[in-house]
């Protein structure tokens, strides 16, 4: 390992080597020494003292990497780790210009404390003008949960993203998709929860989610 010292003696009467102390008869004051990459640096001197400016750079690195990482929500506790969050079974109600009931999966991940990204295939029939069409949607969605730890037996949360729609009347369209959902108690493993939102038309949705202790 390399070693860095610093040989610098300073006096009350100036700036002295370590010759003049080897004539004057005194001992040299041992000097301090800290490895490189290291802002660690002092002078020991005869009576035993030690003058630093301690600053390990190493140690405060990890921190403040940490610290930067919980901010951003890409870093979780071990409680809380990263994985999958789905998946579950859904069951919408569409009503805008024509009427559709969709019975679809999900499956979401955990990227952080609150965020769960999803993705969302759903079909069902649709009916416009008493005529009955196989219809269907994809979405990706982003779901953002108040109570990650389950604290409450009502959790809230917000999801919103791009939902992409078939029917045959209108074929494929695009639309922007916000809704706001409550998870119910959790029940032998399960969770239901309800939705209502916007997402080209209104949506009533029912949700199907395994429970995992201590987290949604």
């Amino acid at each position: 390992m390399t070693i860095q010292c610093a040989r610098r003696v300073i006096l009350r009467r100036g700036r002295v080597s370590g010759s003049t102390w080897r004539l004057a008869g005194v001992r040299q004051p041992t000097v301090a020494c800290a490895p490189m990459g290291s802002s660690w640096r002092g002078i020991r001197g005869p009576n035993g003292t030690t003058r630093t400016n301690a600053t390990p750079r190493r140690a405060r690195v990890p921190v403040m990497l940490r610290a930067a990482a919980a901010i951003l929500g890409i870093a979780t506790p071990p409680a809380l780790a990263q994985g999958v969050a789905g998946p579950e079974a859904r069951l919408d109600i569409l009503v805008g210009r024509s009427a559709a009931l969709h019975v679809g999966a999900a499956l979401g991940l955990r990227t952080g404390l609150y965020v769960r990204p999803m993705v969302v295939v759903a079909a069902g029939p649709a009916w416009l003008n008493d005529t009955a069409r196989a219809s269907g949607r994809v979405e990706a969605l982003a779901r953002f949960v108040l109570d990650p730890f389950r604290e409450s037996q009502v959790g809230m949360y917000a999801q919103g993203g791009l939902t992409a729609l078939y029917d045959p009347w209108d074929r494929w369209r695009g639309a922007l998709s916000v809704a706001v959902g409550a998870e119910l108690p959790a029940r032998a493993g399960g969770v239901w929860a309800v939705e209502v939102g916007l997402g080209g038309g209104v949506r009533f949705g029912l949700a199907l989610r395994r429970a995992a202790p201590g987290r949604r």
